[in-house]
């Protein structure tokens, strides 16, 4: 195979691992502390975490309410799995070629 590309940039939740169990039973737990009723839709995916939050409640909860969902989903990263191929792609490709891009934090990022 030729390539011209100098660096490819890869999403995580969807593209590489599916996290959507961990990610949707976080928001179901934080929901039910900070907003009840909550419910993950697609169109929450994509967004920061910390926008969602924010526009769920407000800045008098923001940061205890941010913290909380941070806490949650890296409790539940384990439950994030590779996409089939993801693994073979990765390690196919030269060092320093590739990365990861997302909307989550780092260390989620990394758990996942």
């Amino acid at each position: 195979m030729i390539s011209f590309y100098q660096g490819l940039l890869f999403d995580n939740d969807g593209v590489l691992v599916d996290s959507m169990q961990g990610a949707s039973e976080g928001w179901r737990l934080w929901g039910e502390e900070f907003s009840p009723g909550f419910a993950l839709k697609k169109s929450h995916h994509g967004q920061r975490a910390q926008d969602l939050v924010l526009s769920l409640v407000g800045e008098e909860l923001f940061e205890r309410a941010h913290q909380r969902i941070n806490e949650i989903e890296q409790e539940a990263a384990h439950l994030a799995s590779a996409l089939k191929g993801a693994k073979e792609l990765t390690i196919s490709l030269a060092k320093g070629t590739w990365t990861v891009v997302t909307s989550a934090n780092p260390e989620l990022a990394r758990a996942r």
